[in-house]
């Protein structure tokens, strides 16, 4: 797994805390993340994803966000592939990647 420098993390985290607040304003039920002090999302396909989130509907949110530095890594495209497999295998489930800039 390729580490991200302590301000791309800061940068990272940020991000993640940002789609959190929005999601939060859009009617969505329940939020974990996997950022500390948050209860942290399920383990899909082997890998965390950053956010999953549901609407009161029953429907799931899984979003990744990466940084420049972890953009293009195995590991990403790894992880994106789960994400992606499940939302297929999944009717109700959608994927998202985001890039944090």
């Amino acid at each position: 797994m390729t580490l991200r420098t302590k301000d791309g993390q800061a940068l990272h985290d940020s991000f993640v805390a940002s789609v959190m607040s929005v999601l939060g304003g859009r009617g969505i039920s329940k939020i974990y993340a996997d950022l500390p002090n948050f209860a942290k999302p399920a383990t899909i396909n082997g890998h965390i994803p950053d956010i999953i989130a549901y609407w009161p509907d029953g429907r799931m949110l899984i979003v990744e966000v990466e940084t420049r530095e972890t953009a293009d890594t195995i590991h990403t495209r790894f992880q994106h592939s789960a994400f992606a497999a499940y939302a297929l295998q999944n009717q109700n489930v959608r994927f998202e990647n985001i890039l944090a800039e």
